[in-house]
């Protein structure tokens, strides 16, 4: 039986703790504390997408004009 998809809410909290950890938590331990908090594993499809995001931001952030 293919994994239950992650809520709205559950995505949100997923990606404020992926953003809030310095340096970003690696895949292993995203899946850790996504168990730990819903008691249900997360997918490694959806770690993938996070990291995915994390990449895209980063170039979207060199791409800005330096702050005057």
């Amino acid at each position: 039986m293919p994994p239950k998809a992650i809520s709205d809410v559950e995505r949100q909290a997923l990606r404020a703790y992926y953003f809030s950890q310095k340096p970003q938590p690696k895949q292993k331990d995203i899946i850790a504390w996504f168990e730990q908090q819903y008691g249900r594993k997360l997918g490694q499809a959806t770690t993938v997408s996070l990291t995915r995001l994390r990449i895209t931001i980063n170039i979207l952030i060199m791409r800005l004009p330096p702050a005057l």
